[in-house]
This record gives C-alpha cells, structure tokens and sequence, in this order.
C-alpha cells in the first residue's frame, strides 16, 4: 500500500485486515480516497468486499456520530456505536474504568429497587401501565406495543435505589442509547408487565432469564419491562415496581463514557 502521506496517491491496494482492529485507525487510513475534491473522478481504491464493508459501516457511525455532535449536551454520556468486532480504538487509549458497553440483546437493570416506594407513587405507575392493558392488570405476563416517547418516559418513571450501587442502569445514559435506534425500529418499542415475588432486596442477575428473556430478546423492538412485586416477602419492603431494559437482536454494539449524568 502506498505511503498514505503522500498527497499525489491516486490508486490504493488496501489489504490490512486485521482480526481485531481500530475504528480511529481505519478513519486515517481513509486518507487514501484523496485530499482534494477534484481528483475524486481519478482516484481508485481496491480492497475485499468485507473491508469494504467496514469501511462503509464506520462512515454510517461517524455520520450518526456527527448529528450527536450538534446538538451535544457537555454534561451528558456521548454514544458511540461499534462496528462489529472493531474498538473505537485502542485501549491504551480509553480508560477502561471510565466506559460501558453496550450490545445487542444485553438485558440492563439496577441491583437495588426501591423497595420503600410510596403508595402514591406505586399507585400513579400502576395506573400509567394499566393505560396499556384496557385499564388492568393480569396475573400473568402482559405486553403491548408503545411508542419510543413512551418507552424513554417508562425508563425515567420507574425509580430504584440511587444510594446503592446501580451497575449499568443509568435512566438518562439508556434514553440517549434506545433515541439512536428510533428510526431503525419504526418508532415502536415493548411495554413488558408481569408480577414478581422476590425474597432479597438487591437482583444481582436481573429479573428475567431462561425461555422469558430469551423470547423478550427474539422480539425485533427493544422490550421496557416493568414489573411489580407487593414486598411481601422483603422484610420492610411495600409494594413497589422494578424496571428492565432488553435491547433487541439488531442494535449495533455502542461504547459510551460513564463518567457523570446530569439528567
């Protein structure tokens, strides 16, 4: 391949294709499509179809990357999407402690729900469930198609315990991540209730397992679980509700910093 600094280059052999490689690393190495506009006509690349693919893939990422930018809130998580199995870019770059990722089908949730919620508060999200269901609730497991406005309301409605360690669950961080998959889903996301009885106060494997999560994952809509437990077997607890997110099978890979939520 041709030294990628020299401005004159028209025609690139492009055969590095590692295993595992950088975003960032394949972006400089674009430089080979040419520096000024009016020797694109002249300009040719030949690489494999699968690198052509990445290549297209990082180019739709930037894009989407790039409207984030616009509008960017400097007090806010930043998505960034993965194409397949390439990082962002190195790890020597990115503090490992300071990013969360994010995948296709992963189910998220807090460890601790909130099991001192208010009977006014329990009552207020039970009635915008039922809104869902003809007005009530089953004894077994429901689910209706909602919009995504409100499935990003369901996600900030439902409270947990924020003074005890919450792993992935942050409200606005999976509002920004679900928002980038609008337009891929139509617009429509999963509204998933049913009745739970837990005996401790923290759900250190979530909710869901087994054939449950595995269908709620087969669903091509991200799935909003809300489910509701009367605290009866949780001493001190009262009746309260529990969120869920299960992002669906075709979300691409994002990385995000976890650095502060402000939201």
């Amino acid at each position: 391949m041709p030294a990628l600094s020299e401005r004159g280059c028209l025609v690139t052999y492009y055969l590095r294709e590692p295993k595992v490689g950088q975003m960032d690393t394949m972006l400089q190495h674009a430089r080979m499509y040419g520096y000024r506009r009016d020797l694109m006509p002249f300009t040719r690349v030949f690489l494999s179809p699968q690198l052509a693919i990445r290549f297209h893939e990082i180019h739709r990422i930037e894009q989407r990357l790039r409207r984030q930018l616009a509008s960017v809130d400097a007090g806010r998580q930043l998505v960034v999407e993965k194409s397949g199995s390439l990082f962002p870019t190195r790890r020597t770059v990115l503090d490992p402690d300071l990013i969360d990722a994010f995948s296709a089908e992963d189910q998220v949730f807090p460890h601790y729900p909130l099991i001192t919620m208010k009977p006014a508060e329990y009552e207020r999200i039970t009635a915008e469930v039922r809104r869902f269901f003809r007005g009530s609730l089953s004894t077994t497991p429901q689910q209706a198609e909602v919009s995504f406005d409100e499935a990003l309301r369901f996600v900030e409605m439902i409270p947990y315990d924020q003074q005890k360690p919450s792993s992935s669950w942050i409200p606005g961080l999976i509002k920004r991540i679900l928002e980038q998959q609008r337009d891929r889903c139509g617009d429509r996301a999963v509204l998933y209730t049913r009745k739970m009885a837990r005996r401790k106060d923290a759900l250190a494997t979530g909710a869901l397992s087994g054939d449950e999560l595995a269908r709620l994952r087969s669903l091509k809509r991200p799935v909003i679980c809300a489910f509701r437990d009367d605290g009866r077997s949780i001493p001190g607890a009262s009746p309260f509700w529990y969120p869920t997110v299960v992002f669906d099978g075709g979300m691409p890979n994002v990385v995000v910093n976890v650095t502060s939520d402000e939201d």
